[in-house]
Order: structure tokens, then C-alpha cells, then sequence
């Protein structure tokens, strides 16, 4: 419950759409189970980090990010 709550806070923050928490938590979902079926213990730093990896993979995939139609500025600075 708490990757999912922090999920939102972070989406929210960057203004994506909340439906890639959704997509997120189906990674998430996924990767635990095949874990589990292999015998693997995933300890809480592990998931962690299995949480950024989904909602990383999930904002790539989605591609929609509601900032870019208010043509705010990139959050990198190309060098």
C-alpha cells in the first residue's frame, strides 16, 4: 500500500497521467510473482527498487505527460 501511495505522490508531482500507477503496480505485480514461483527472496530494498524500475518502465512506455502540452521546461539541462 505504501509503493502504491508513494507511486501517486511521485506521479502527481511530475503531473503524469495516474493511469501509469495502474501499469506500475501490474509490473510490480508480475516480478514479485515470478520471484516467488522461482524461490527468490526479495528483500525491502529489493522491492524498492523493483518499484522505481515498474515506474520508470510504465512513464516510458506511456509517453503521455501533461506538462509537455503547457510547453513548461525540460527537468535536464543537455550539456
Amino acid at each position: 500500500q505504501k509503493i502504491c501511495e508513494w507511486a501517486f505522490e511521485v506521479v502527481d508531482h511530475f503531473d503524469y497521467d495516474r493511469d501509469i500507477v495502474s501499469q506500475t503496480m501490474n509490473y510490480l505485480d508480475r516480478y514479485v510473482s515470478y520471484s516467488a514461483d522461482k524461490g527468490v527472496y526479495i528483500s525491502r530494498k529489493e522491492f524498492q527498487l523493483a518499484a522505481v524500475a515498474c515506474l520508470y518502465i510504465a512513464t516510458k512506455m506511456e509517453g503521455s505527460h501533461r506538462s509537455f502540452q503547457r510547453q513548461t521546461p525540460p527537468l535536464t539541462i543537455s550539456t
